[in-house]
């Protein structure tokens, strides 16, 4: 009873204050619409913050081949624009550069298609292969329709009635390939959940200054009660203010989450516990006028830019941004989250899970000491 009285305290203590209700769920909905209606070019809907650059090579001439030429005039360079080379060798040379994504392998006498994804480029990889399976997919419709119509190989080479035959579903569309809109409604998201420490550390510290942790521990609340206490409501309000975002973003913008919504709200909640649990951290073991708390502040939008939460930093075409963005915790949350949605990809996904959650009970195992050793020398 004493935790959920806490947490009750908690939850009413942030949403009293207007200004942290501002800044943590007003300020990223407005980010949302500013960056998203910006950068949204015509305002059509087509436009994708997605413009990765691949490479193809047509090892030997086939159907498959020549569905390949057919597919690439008509995809949008706007999502990606692929380049031809003359031997792997080359491509390979090319990939290391660091300018490409992935390198596409055409064998059209054996009807192969081979993809070589760019480790500097994890979701542009991901992305350019999945677009080549969807690819694959329907060029082995076209490859059976042959057995029985050769003359439907003629109408691939002319590109006539091409979309008969090999289609690429959701090229186009809003469902599968993000918007700006849609690219804020998750990096704006994240990056405000970075914010989550400042508000778990500032509430404890705020107690150091007015004096109100020195009335808990002369009172019969036990250390763990209160870190219960504190961590529940913190988790509470947190859950208030992303369900807030997400609602609004999503039926208001439009921003697309995806079909595996429990994987999106999987990947956040960990994100924001673990945010929580350093900000608590802090809040315990710093006094009101250390710089812990201001160095973090500090370094969240480092953390943010280099995760590409204000645009994809390898628009920027620097190889040691894109390596030192690697660092970031930002990157890879972003990442699960775009290859979930978009690709339905989940490589990233467990071993993110798994670093938050160990980093985040490590962190709560110091912190409940923390909390306990100060009831013991009250």
């Amino acid at each position: 009873m004493k935790i959920l009285s806490i947490a009750v305290k908690e939850i009413k203590q942030i949403f009293r204050m207007k200004n942290v209700v501002f800044m943590m769920v007003a300020f990223p909905l407005l980010l949302i619409l500013i960056l998203g209606t910006a950068l949204e070019g015509d305002g059509s809907g087509k436009t994708t913050v997605i413009n990765t650059k691949a490479l193809y090579l047509v090892e030997k001439e086939g159907i498959v081949s020549e569905a390949f030429k057919s597919f690439n005039q008509e995809f949008s360079e706007e999502l990606i624009k692929f380049t031809q080379v003359e031997t792997k060798e080359e491509g390979i040379d090319i990939l290391q550069e660091g300018d490409h994504s992935a390198l596409v392998i055409i064998n059209g006498e054996d009807n192969q298609i081979q993809v070589i994804k760019s480790p500097k480029f994890d979701f542009e990889g991901d992305f350019v292969e999945g677009i080549i399976n969807s690819f694959a997919d329907r060029a082995s419709v076209a490859m059976t329709l042959y057995k029985y119509d050769r003359n439907s190989i003629d109408e691939v080479k002319e590109n006539e009635g091409y979309s008969e035959y090999v289609t690429i579903e959701g090229i186009n569309t809003n469902k599968k390939e993000p918007r700006a809109i849609d690219y804020y409604g998750i990096t704006m998201l994240t990056m405000i959940i970075m914010y989550f420490t400042t508000t778990a550390s500032e509430f404890l510290l705020y107690e150091k200054v007015i004096g109100t942790d020195k009335r808990i521990k002369i009172s019969n609340i036990t250390g763990i009660e209160l870190f219960f206490g504190k961590l529940f409501g913190q988790i509470a309000a947190s859950a208030i203010q992303i369900g807030i975002i997400m609602g609004v973003s999503s039926l208001v913008y439009k921003v697309n989450y995806g079909q595996d919504i429990k994987s999106v709200i999987l990947i956040v909640s960990s994100q924001a516990v673990l945010m929580i649990a350093i900000g608590l951290l802090i809040g315990t073991f710093s006094k009101p006028d250390a710089p812990a708390g201001t160095i973090f502040n500090i370094a969240i939008p480092i953390l943010v830019f280099l995760g590409g939460g204000y645009f994809p930093i390898y628009n920027l075409g620097s190889k040691f941004l894109i390596s030192l963005g690697k660092l970031s915790p930002v990157k890879w949350i972003n990442q699960s989250l775009f290859e979930v949605i978009y690709s339905g990809s989940y490589s990233v996904l467990n071993k993110l899970l798994l670093i938050n959650t160990l980093v985040t009970f490590i962190i709560l195992l110091v912190v409940a000491i923390g909390f306990r050793r100060k009831e013991c020398t009250a």
